[in-house]
């Protein structure tokens, strides 16, 4: 994945993310919105116009929230709206059938409520995924954008999800975080080419910080689910393990 190498090669001379003005969404607006996000995403998810629906300094700013070091910060800023959009599209991959449940009034703002259904190819099962949007409408255009993504599955903000790697592998040394980029996009390469013992055995590889991540985790159940049922359990224990007591890991 692109956004891992950003992060192992990120290098930012005038960072610093600014203060976005953001007005709340009326509900209706949030509803008409999440059609245009549906029909972006739904079928050939384009990053590029998956990107254009998203607040790039808003989800920056966001991510950086998560990251308590200077050089996290500073790789944050470079993983906006462009990194999120590679990850969403990456989830509607296998996609049977995606689009809104409905729009919830929860913190005081409504937010789109969406379904995705994926038909895994081994077992022919078919899994269920959940996911939040959380909006905001700029001041200087009024345009409602995505600020960030919550996964149920996850159990986490897309953000947090990219502010967790960050800071996995700005904690490894240059080499490690490289090499580790350098094994995620070779994994995720040979699972596209229905390689998934392969995959699984190259992300195994990866330094502990970088292995227990939650995106990682989630990777290797993916992968092992490909593979046959034993496997699969092994990769849900280990992310059990990993996330003990975490209500979201029942999605799995």
């Amino acid at each position: 994945m692109r956004w891992l190498m950003t992060i192992a090669l990120a290098a930012c001379g005038a960072c610093g993310n600014a203060k976005v003005e953001l007005d709340p969404v009326a509900a209706a607006d949030a509803t008409a919105f999440a059609a245009r996000w549906v029909a972006a995403t739904a079928t050939s998810c384009d990053p590029v116009k998956v990107a254009g629906l998203i607040d790039d300094d808003a989800f920056r700013a966001r991510v950086a929230s998560h990251l308590s070091s200077l050089k996290g910060e500073l790789v944050a800023h470079e993983l906006g709206s462009e990194a999120a959009a590679q990850i969403v599209c990456a989830w509607q991959a296998q996609a049977a059938s995606y689009g809104l449940l409905r729009v919830r009034t929860l913190d005081g703002e409504p937010r789109p409520l969406l379904r995705r259904l994926v038909k895994i190819e081994r077992t022919g099962v078919v899994a269920v995924a959940y996911e939040d949007l959380k909006l905001g409408a700029r001041r200087s255009d009024h345009d409602v954008r995505v600020i960030d993504v919550y996964s149920y599955v996850g159990g986490q903000w897309l953000s947090e999800l990219l502010g967790d790697n960050a800071a996995a592998l700005v904690a490894a040394s240059s080499g490690d975080a490289a090499s580790s980029s350098s094994k995620v996009q070779q994994a995720v390469a040979l699972s596209k080419a229905g390689k998934p013992t392969e995959a699984l055995a190259l992300v195994d590889q990866l330094p502990p910080a970088v292995r227990h991540t939650r995106e990682t985790q989630l990777m290797r159940v993916k992968f092992g689910e490909a593979i046959s049922n034993a496997a699969h359990l092994q990769a849900l224990d280990e992310l059990a393990a990993t996330f003990p007591d975490d209500p979201s890991i029942a999605m799995m």
